[in-house]
């Protein structure tokens, strides 16, 4: 009965910690995180839907993402969020292919330990899909948890939302890159949190993530947010990755959902004004010329 007892206590004991650890405190907030198991049955602390940057809805569609504000409480970082978007091979035809939301600009962490003696290399993932659909959430923490390293993924603006362009200061392009920057910031500044090292990071993705980390090389903005870069299957230089006539594009898009092309600023503000999932079903509706809305220029 002795023995019972004491294995009782060292039990609720390490229990009692193991949820301490679920609750982190950022300059933005307390999160409230969970736990999960990998494939081998490890158990890891994970903080799904973490805002890193404000909802770029509203007046902020089409502009560059601004920092996140603070919340009050506690944040129930639980959740998987994706943008708006039209997949076109994901989802069976005669499904309903647009799916997500515009509040979307959210950072998932995944982490043996939020204090552990030494802090923990880190891998930030970006994902493909052509730069069009696909999310964060679809390379989970499952098989690489079990490995001693701090995983985090995220998801950027895709399609219209996040690359069209008029070619000028009206609507530069890129946004969905530019949330890419803001995320690796936002990374960088807040990852030592989650038991992760601010100084050996590596980003790493797959067909348009691939691209993006070769993007992040030669971006200004980029310098000094990571240390080492893994490009799969994706390069700067595919002729999918760098847009011709993005202004053509736009106009395209623009007329699809009746608004007006003649003026740039007047287009883009009707453009502001359309629902997101409209604007998004516009995809589905393009030649395969029109269908990639990508990097213009750096």
């Amino acid at each position: 009965m002795r023995h019972l007892v004491v294995t009782l206590v060292a039990c609720f004991g390490a229990c009692f910690c193991h949820n301490e650890g679920l609750k982190i405190t950022l300059p933005q907030g307390v999160l409230q995180g969970h736990t999960k198991v990998t494939k081998e049955g490890n158990e890891f602390l994970a903080f799904e839907g973490i805002p890193y940057a404000e909802p770029p809805v509203g007046e902020q569609r089409f502009q560059e993402a601004k920092p996140p504000k603070p919340w009050k409480g506690i944040w129930q970082a639980k959740t998987l969020y994706k943008c708006i978007q039209y997949d076109h091979i994901l989802i069976p035809a005669g499904q309903d292919r647009v799916s997500g939301d515009e509040d979307c600009l959210y950072v998932n962490i995944y982490t043996p330990d939020a204090n552990p003696p030494r802090k923990y290399d880190v891998l930030v993932y970006i994902h493909g899909g052509a730069f069009v659909f696909g999310n964060g959430g679809m390379y989970g923490p499952s098989r690489i948890l079990d490995r001693p390293i701090v995983y985090v993924n995220f998801n950027y603006r895709l399609g219209p939302m996040g690359f069209l362009s008029t070619e000028d200061d009206i609507l530069p392009g890129n946004l969905g890159l530019k949330d890419q920057q803001m995320a690796l910031k936002w990374i960088k500044e807040n990852i030592h949190h989650f038991g992760g090292n601010p100084d050996s990071i590596t980003i790493m993705g797959t067909s348009a993530g691939g691209a993006s980390v070769e993007l992040h090389y030669i971006m200004p903005k980029s310098k000094g947010l990571f240390n080492r870069g893994i490009s799969q299957s994706g390069c700067s230089l595919y002729s999918w990755v760098l847009v011709e006539k993005p202004l053509e594009k736009t106009k395209k898009i623009a007329e699809l959902v009746g608004c007006d092309t003649r003026d740039n600023k007047d287009m883009v503000e009707c453009l502001k004004s359309k629902p997101a999932r409209q604007i998004a079903y516009t995809v589905g509706k393009l030649q395969v010329i029109y269908y990639v809305y990508l990097v213009r220029s750096l």
